[in-house]
């Protein structure tokens, strides 16, 4: 199978973290028609994952003092998805 042509998401930050939500944005990726975000609270495996079409997201139902980890990836078509950030 081919190498993706798709980029991986930079840029990626965290801000206006309140106790129970969190705004995450990254830079755009070229080509990117959309992008798939996944977190999880950190120590679990289990990744949960929600469908972005800009790359700005507000995730809530966090649960507050808790450490979560973050990853995006670009959708770039049908079968084009780059690497996890």
């Amino acid at each position: 199978m081919p190498d993706s042509a798709c980029a991986v998401p930079q840029g990626i930050t965290v801000t206006h973290v309140l106790d129970t939500a969190a705004r995450i944005e990254w830079l755009p990726v070229p080509g990117a028609e959309a992008y798939r975000l996944e977190g999880r609270r950190v120590g679990t495996d289990r990744w949960v994952t929600r469908g972005a079409l800009s790359t700005v997201e507000i995730v809530p139902n966090l649960r507050p003092a808790t450490l979560y980890e973050f990853r995006v990836r670009a959708l770039c078509g049908i079968v084009d998805t780059s690497a996890w950030s």
